[in-house]
């Protein structure tokens, strides 16, 4: 199985080294890719690339799911409390729209999931009511 994660960190590794002609790193390692037959691996591994940066720079990424579009200066409010709690220096945040929450939101940062929805409210409600019964 191909692991992003090692590849990422040699190609940064290898730009640390550097002071200036980091240009030519990169098309080595992209030749790399192409010829280990891994380049179908770029998007994911340019992807390990930007999160292992943003952890060196203090930004954590959030992913934001609501059931209505927000507001003006929802999300900027949102990132505030976010960068406030966490003691980020930065948030890079992306939303989408998911009815099926019925109301409220849903945030993924990393591998932790706040969910401030009615459906998981209610999917709350339904365990706890189950309990009760059984």
């Amino acid at each position: 199985m191909f692991s992003c994660k090692p590849w990422a960190r040699a190609l940064i590794n290898s730009i640390d080294k550097v002071d200036d002609d980091f240009e030519e790193i990169i098309v080595r390692f992209f030749k790399l890719l192409v010829r280990k037959k891994r380049v179908r691996y770029i998007n994911p591994v340019m992807t390990e690339v930007k999160n292992i940066l943003n952890r060196r720079q203090g930004i954590i990424t959030v992913c934001a799911e609501y059931a209505f579009p927000p507001q003006d200066g929802f999300e900027s409010s949102l990132c505030e409390l976010i960068k406030k709690q966490t003691g980020a220096s930065g948030v890079e945040l992306t939303g989408c729209v998911k009815p099926e929450l019925i109301g409220g939101y849903r945030l993924r940062i990393g591998d932790k999931i706040i969910d401030a929805s009615i459906r998981g409210q209610l999917r709350k409600m339904k365990g706890c009511l189950m309990e009760k019964v059984e």
